[in-house]
């Protein structure tokens, strides 16, 4: 019986949900201590600063549509069904996030701030939260079908894509 769980852990994807969320958890420290050593403390201050502003746009993660399509998605009704609960939440999500990334910018660019010199930084970050969204609901996508190696496979491609972005926009900072 023993036997049995173990198999079908690896059958579920279990291990590749495992794996993926360690090695995600180690591309970010790596990405974090490489991007620090690579930066000036002015320059990180200003990395850091934008990057602050638009995680409060990643907060609002499109209003939570992308956690609904979990729960929509996965009561198993008709795949063209959960498709349109997918498409609306990735239009509607995304008009959120656009939103919010566009109020950070105005807000940047018209308030006197002390990180003028973040303003090319702000600029390049301010697809992120989009980008962020988007993957967000095609991983719970996945997890609503319990497609946990495709969830786990998009999970990592994402963070390693963060890491070398993240690392390359370091070096020509």
């Amino acid at each position: 019986v023993k036997d049995n769980r173990f198999i079908n852990l690896i059958k579920d994807g279990f291990f590749h949900i495992m794996g993926g969320s360690i090695l995600i958890k180690l591309m970010g420290f790596i990405s974090s201590v490489v991007v620090v050593r690579l930066l000036s403390k002015e320059a990180y201050g200003c990395l850091a600063y934008a990057d602050n502003l638009f995680s409060y746009v990643s907060i609002i993660s499109g209003l939570g549509m992308s956690t609904a399509i979990i729960i929509k998605c996965s009561n198993r009704i008709e795949e063209c069904e959960n498709m349109k609960y997918f498409n609306y939440a990735i239009y509607r999500g995304s008009i959120v996030q656009i939103i919010g990334s566009l109020f950070i910018l105005i807000y940047f660019f018209v308030f006197d701030t002390e990180f003028r010199d973040a303003g090319h930084i702000m600029i390049s970050l301010c697809v992120y939260p989009l980008i962020a969204y988007i993957v967000q609901c095609v991983t719970n996508y996945a997890r609503a079908y319990q497609e946990n190696k495709l969830y786990s496979k998009a999970a990592v491609i994402q963070s390693l894509v963060l890491l070398i972005s993240s690392i390359a926009f370091s070096v020509f900072l």
